[in-house]
């Protein structure tokens, strides 16, 4: 640098403030832009969490729905039990047909259940009820 003139070093500091504050220009560019993507992303996110909120909302409802639908049916097979006095097998035989019934025709298993409550308030064996249930129905 010995033979450099005071002219070249401000060419020099002007050139390196010039670059310095097109970096700078650069950085401010950047910096706005990555605020523009956090925003968006900000939003998306907003989205999938409504979303996810909606879905897992839908899918304890459906899970209430169908625990509130066993225990209505353990409920009315209880009174089965109880009315009849069935036990072991022919509890289980009067569970199935209830079951089946509630399945294959357009009543409920619960509704299957209540007409079993009524043929053993009628009197029938558990042999009967189970035979006599599909008619019933």
């Amino acid at each position: 640098m010995a033979g450099t003139t005071v002219g070249e070093i401000r060419a020099r500091i002007e050139l390196d403030m010039s670059n310095w504050t097109r970096r700078q220009a650069q950085i401010r560019n950047d910096m706005a832009q990555m605020g523009r993507s956090s925003a968006n992303l900000s939003k998306q996110m907003g989205l999938i969490q409504k979303a996810s909120l909606a879905v897992g909302g839908a899918v304890v409802a459906g899970i209430g729905v169908s625990v509130k639908k066993a225990a209505d049916f353990e409920e009315a097979m209880s009174r089965v039990k109880a009315i009849s006095g069935a036990t072991g097998q022919d509890f289980e035989d009067l569970k199935n047909i209830a079951a089946k019934m509630g399945a294959e025709t357009k009543y409920t298993a619960v509704e299957a259940a209540e007409g079993l409550q009524y043929l053993a308030m009628a009197g029938f064996s558990v042999k009967a009820q189970v035979g006599s249930l599909p008619a019933v129905l």
